[in-house]
């Protein structure tokens, strides 16, 4: 599955490791920047998670009405039996 939000967030994500790599040649490990950084991708992996939580809900939630929908096209009774399967067809 490709989720545009995913794909935002992890150019996101890509654009702050620059940022943090840039902010600790300047200024070092402990400069407030460079912790304000470290803190948006904190942030920012949580929403990834997030998002990736809600989309295997998501599928879940499709796989388990699946079997419900698969017999609603099938003819009174939900065994198909009406349709017998033709070997080689």
């Amino acid at each position: 599955m490709n989720s545009t939000v995913i794909t935002d967030l992890r150019r996101q994500e890509g654009e702050l490791l620059r940022s943090e790599a840039e902010l600790r040649l300047t200024y070092g490990e402990k400069h407030p920047r460079l912790q304000l950084v470290h803190a948006q991708r904190e942030d920012l992996a949580a929403k990834i998670s997030q998002e990736a939580d809600r989309i295997v809900a998501s599928l879940n939630t499709v796989d388990l009405k699946a079997p419900g929908r698969a017999r609603a096209c099938l003819p009174e009774g939900g065994s198909g039996a009406s349709h017998p399967v033709v070997e080689g067809a």
